[in-house]
């Protein structure tokens, strides 16, 4: 090992000759020291031998300002890791626009969550108690994508929070789809059943499995509990859950000759929660609880 002067000074004999090896061994040892040859040029490579110690040498090369590590070597096994350059990069979007990816970017991750159904109202009643349905939440998808894939840009999209059902035996309103253009698509979850005429309401479906390498169905709301001819404990239905937001509760009504709305939902891509009328008559109504709208996330690897 060496780190020999690389420029051989004028003489003659045995000193030039022994110059000579000595430079050949620098080169042949990938100038081999505890520090960086004083000489170093641009673009060439040199391995420490102390850092990190133990047998394992570092790869460095000098860029012509500072040293870049390249990767490790152990002298022992003889194995070297190159160490990853890569450069990770994140685009998170919650209201729509347009996707630019870094000049660098090689591959993407793309990850798109559909909005949440709203949670059913509930009407008025007398001698009956109601339980709204809960909204569905969003279907959730995913793909890996190239730079070829996106091109220079990609439409996003974000999905609406589907409305919360109005006072009145309403049904909540639908969440909207998201899409990053037609790659990738996470649809939207159905409003729960408003309740009215019937005790017992269904929960809003979940979104249906969207476009993506992986593509998932939405988890539903639950149905609303109640009966009808008979004041009893009533429960609205819970909104469904999706990865990145919590249903809004459907609440128990225990009060008599009252109504309760659903609680809205939490995050992104959940659904609403259902009201609830414990036999109160005359004109009180309860609404239902508010989705919460999609999302995109856009987990770069890049180059640079």
């Amino acid at each position: 090992m060496s780190q020999a002067a690389k420029t051989i000074a004028d003489g003659s004999g045995a000193a030039v000759l022994a110059a000579i090896n000595g430079t050949f061994s620098r080169f042949a040892s990938m100038a081999s020291g505890t520090s960086r040859p004083s000489d170093i040029e641009a673009g060439e490579l040199w391995r420490e031998t102390d850092n990190p110690g133990g047998g394992i040498h570092s790869i460095w090369l000098y860029d012509g300002a500072s040293a870049v590590l390249v990767g490790l070597l152990d002298t022992t096994t003889h194995a070297l890791t190159l160490v990853d350059s890569t450069t990770v990069r994140v685009q998170v979007f919650t209201s729509s626009g347009t996707y630019t990816p870094h000049a660098s970017m090689e591959k993407c991750l793309i990850e798109v969550l559909g909005g949440g159904g709203g949670g059913g109202g509930c009407g008025t009643t007398a001698a009956s108690s109601l339980g709204a349905g809960g909204g569905g939440a969003g279907s959730y998808s995913r793909s890996l994508k190239t730079a070829a894939d996106i091109g220079a840009s990609k439409t996003v999209t974000i999905g609406a929070a589907g409305a919360a059902g109005a006072t009145g035996a309403n049904d909540g309103g639908d969440g909207g789809d998201t899409s990053v253009g037609v790659l990738v698509v996470g649809k939207g979850g159905k409003g729960g059943k408003g309740a009215g005429a019937s005790g017992f309401n269904n929960g809003g479906l979940g979104g249906v499995a969207g476009t993506g390498d992986v593509a998932a169905t939405g988890a539903p709301g639950r149905a609303g509990i109640g009966i009808i001819g008979a004041i009893s404990t009533c429960i609205g239905g819970d909104g469904g859950s999706s990865p990145f937001g919590g249903g809004g509760r459907g609440l128990c009504a225990t009060t008599t000759y009252a109504a309760t709305a659903g609680e809205a939902a939490t995050g992104y891509g959940a659904g609403g929660g259902g009201a609830t009328n414990l036999a109160a008559g005359g004109s009180i109504t309860a609404a239902g609880g508010a989705a919460t709208p999609g999302l995109v996330i856009i987990t770069e690897f890049c180059s640079a």
